[in-house]
């Protein structure tokens, strides 16, 4: 499960990941934002997650426990769930126009 996983991470995936890495020094916010996306799927593709590349540099630091889904009871409920997440879209797109 992603970022549960305390298997170091496999070498193509890290030589993978030393080559993105350093471009997230880019001064252009697109290629910085492309890059983490890329490193997200390079770290999908082990089956690990940014927290598992924390772990790395720091195997002391526990992930965070992988949130508990519930089932919304009503559309009402489902509707909030949607409404929060949209917003947390909202926000940081905006953060990222804003930086």
């Amino acid at each position: 499960m992603a970022g549960t996983s305390m298997n170091p991470l496999p070498s193509p995936v890290r030589e993978r990941l030393a080559k993105l890495v350093p471009m997230l020094a880019s001064d252009k916010d697109g290629e910085v934002l492309a890059t983490a996306a890329a490193i997200r799927r390079t770290l999908a593709t082990a089956g690990a997650d940014l927290h598992d590349l924390v772990a790395m540099f720091n195997p002391t630091v526990a992930p965070p426990a992988a949130p508990i889904w519930k089932e919304p009871e009503t559309v009402r409920e489902a509707c909030r769930i949607v409404a929060d997440w949209l917003n947390r879209l909202i926000d940081r797109a905006r953060d990222a126009a804003e930086a």
